[in-house]
């Protein structure tokens, strides 16, 4: 006899929850998307400094100085201490570098092995002063407005540094020179254009 009751409860049942379940859902119970949350970092709208652009010609990323200077243009920024306990400083001073002879050049067209930002923690400052300045000047010699005069006086000086004693390998580190450009000029602070700073 329960038996019996269980089958008819469930014919009683049944109709209804597929009655139930077939009938549309009023309007107002509609399922709406819920609204998706970003992160704030996410939320904020994206700004040049963080496009990352490449040169046509060569397929090489560009990056720009403001977004090298996010962590260089920092004066409590450090990298790393050295041996002795000092901190290794990464701190560039931007208003010097704008207002010299490379101040329209991107941090990149020295710093060559930067292809990212940020880049690994110690990359190695590869700065080809010399192939750059010499590429420069025979691309410009010629050029009417007189824009690259120096450049010659630059190159003059290259050569007698080629033929000195400061381009010859190093007797403690063979593969070094006794001395580098940047031994008499400050690589960030290479001085406006007539400048006492430059050399003549």
């Amino acid at each position: 006899m329960a038996c019996l009751w269980l089958v008819l409860l469930g014919l009683i049942i049944s109709p209804v929850a597929y009655s139930t379940a077939t009938e549309p859902a009023p309007q107002s119970a509609a399922l709406e998307p819920a609204p998706q949350i970003a992160p704030e970092s996410a939320q904020q709208p994206a700004t040049e400094l963080m496009i990352d652009h490449f040169d046509p010609e060569t397929g090489k990323r560009i990056i720009p100085n403001e977004r090298c200077l996010t962590c260089h243009g920092d004066e409590e920024q450090k990298t790393d201490v050295r041996d002795d306990g000092s901190p290794v400083k990464i701190f560039v001073h931007s208003e010097q570098i704008k207002a010299s002879v490379h101040g329209e050049q991107p941090c990149t067209s020295c710093h060559v092995t930067i292809d990212r930002v940020p880049h690994r923690k110690a990359p190695s400052v590869i700065v080809g002063c010399i192939e750059c300045h010499r590429e420069t000047w025979e691309e410009h010699q010629d050029d009417p407005d007189g824009k690259y005069e120096r450049l010659g006086v630059v190159n003059e000086q290259i050569d007698n540094f080629m033929h000195s004693i400061h381009a010859q390998p190093s007797e403690l580190d063979q593969s070094r020179t006794n001395a580098t450009c940047y031994d008499c000029h400050d690589d960030h602070n290479i001085g406006e254009l007539g400048s006492i700073q430059r050399a003549d």
